[in-house]
């Protein structure tokens, strides 16, 4: 009987990648359908499962588990057990708060003893670029976009390239952007690089972005654009934007 079941969970497991990929979903849903307890029955009930009543309860379980802990009980988890976990979770806690110094310190305390620990290196670069060391915050971000591109949906990225932009190398930003639109194609990296064009004043190469990615989100299964309906909307409206006065 317990064979049996475990050979159903598996199946069912199989048949959510399988969707997720035919689907086009969002490579994050394969992580969560791999990885996560349950996540082939959260992607049942998100994705797969067009009602709206069975979406609207998959968002509620993930504001659930989205809910930020208090971060005096942070604080005490690490001190009741020093690991390099909590001290992540501790160092995030610190980073959502606000308060990037002590956050800053516990991500380069990681790196010590971890120096490719993604999580780690991408929260000291985001403390270093809220605390206005946009130069130093490029070695980290560098170093995640090089080592794990997909992290948090592309995240490091627009991190890295602000961060060059602040730190007067804005070409170099242009073609962090121009390689991250080439080699995933996704609707929202190309806004991300048509928005980094039209500040350089390249108009016409954004808009020559921007035209031909809707053009393939319009092709697109029809999750995949629901998924990416702000993106489109803000192309559009990039689309339509007045040239700034000079």
């Amino acid at each position: 009987m317990f064979r049996l079941l475990a050979f159903a969970a598996i199946g069912f497991k199989l048949w959510m990648l399988l969707d997720a990929y035919r689907r086009r979903a969002e490579s994050y849903w394969l992580w969560i359908i791999l990885g996560v307890p349950g996540g082939a029955l959260l992607y049942l009930f998100m994705v797969r499962l067009r009602d709206h009543d069975a979406r609207a309860v998959g968002h509620q379980i993930l504001r659930f588990l989205a809910s930020p802990t208090p971060l005096s009980e942070l604080e005490l988890n690490y001190r009741d057990s020093p690991s390099v976990a909590n001290r992540l979770i501790l160092a995030q806690g610190l980073g959502d708060a606000g308060r990037y110094d002590a956050a800053e310190q516990h991500f380069a305390a990681v790196l010590e003893t971890r120096p490719a620990e993604v999580d780690a290196l991408y929260g000291l670069g985001v403390c270093r670029l809220e605390r206005g060391d946009a130069a130093g915050a490029v070695e980290p971000l560098t170093q995640v976009v090089a080592d794990a591109p997909l992290y948090r949906d592309f995240a490091a990225y627009s991190e890295l390239a602000s961060a060059l932009i602040k730190s007067g190398r804005p070409e170099q930003a242009r073609q962090l952007l121009a390689d991250l639109a080439k080699q995933y194609p996704r609707l929202p990296n190309v806004v991300l690089f048509s928005k980094h064009l039209l500040q350089l004043g390249e108009r016409q190469a954004a808009h020559e972005q921007l035209r031909a990615a809707l053009r393939d989100h319009k092709r697109s299964p029809r999750h995949v654009r629901r998924m990416n309906r702000r993106a489109a909307a803000e192309a559009q409206a990039l689309l339509t934007q007045p040239p700034e006065v000079k």
